[in-house]
């Protein structure tokens, strides 16, 4: 009768078990016990500096099949995520602050943390951030644990950003409309840091391909006054507004400062362009 029961439960064990396709795993080696547990212990891949791993359903059960053992998954592709086990929640939002003040339209998911090398059970308080980090989503920085010791940990930023994005090419000089381009929400990438908030009166710098994130090297403020046209020119000093029409002696783009003339006195100034056709007085 024991003998029996053995066998069935021999038989069990070896029947095909059917896996979920999405692991998280504590620890940066993945083995054969993070996804069976009484199996036989073995490397089956390590994050190295990566959060996440995609392996092939089909290679799992190869590997699983050299030690006897028969598993399935309930889809083609198996993901493993890296779970920190460490309490980082003052640390991540910390982070997260830092990264949205800087990117206005970025809206973080999650920031992952990963220790480099080993590292002990302990309460983190304080990242040390600086701005070249904001250059990467995927950076080293050095936490601080409320011993007051530095330990060094990668970092990834999860979020995704609103962007402006051709929606046709874009010549050079070429205004930019809503016609052209169009505010999308993308993955987050800190490439576009550089990226432009506000199409209005910008233009094409150089040659914009479809659907590729508008960034400020790729543009330039558009001229909005042109020389020899009338702008309406304001000054105002110690409460006193005067307001006249003056003649633009060169070109200007918004925030340009030029050379203007009045009409009537023929008297030339200064004026800084503040909007179309219209300027201030420096």
């Amino acid at each position: 009768m024991r003998l029996f029961l053995g066998f069935i439960f021999i038989f069990c064990f070896l029947q095909s078990k059917v896996l979920p396709s999405v692991f998280y795993v504590q620890k940066d080696q993945i083995v054969s016990t993070d996804l069976v547990q009484n199996a036989k212990p073995f490397r089956i891949a390590t994050f190295g500096d990566a959060f996440e791993l995609k392996v092939s359903a089909s290679e799992l059960k190869d590997l699983f099949a050299r030690y006897g053992i028969d598993v399935d998954f309930d889809e083609k592709i198996v993901h493993f995520v890296y779970k920190n086990s460490l309490e980082l929640s003052k640390v991540e939002r910390q982070i997260k602050t830092f990264f949205e003040k800087n990117y206005p339209t970025l809206k973080i998911q999650s920031v992952m943390l990963k220790p480099v090398g080993m590292q002990k059970e302990e309460q983190f308080s304080q990242a040390k951030l600086n701005q070249s980090m904001l250059k990467k989503d995927k950076f080293n920085v050095m936490l601080i644990s409320t011993q007051q010791k530095e330990s060094l940990f990668l970092c990834k930023i999860i979020g995704d950003m609103g962007v402006y994005q051709s929606t046709q090419s874009i010549r050079s000089r070429q205004s930019l409309t809503k016609d052209n381009t169009a505010f999308v929400r993308l993955p987050f990438d800190a490439r576009y840091q550089q990226a432009v908030l506000n199409i209005q009166d910008l233009e094409a710098r150089s040659f914009i391909r479809e659907k590729e994130v508008i960034t400020k090297n790729k543009v330039k403020p558009m001229v909005i006054v042109k020389k020899g046209e009338k702008i309406d020119v304001s000054f105002e000093e110690n409460g006193i507004y005067i307001e006249g029409i003056f003649e633009a002696m060169q070109n200007g783009a918004l925030g340009d400062e030029i050379n203007a003339r009045n009409l009537e006195s023929k008297q030339i100034v200064k004026v800084k362009i503040i909007s179309r056709k219209k300027a201030k007085i420096l």
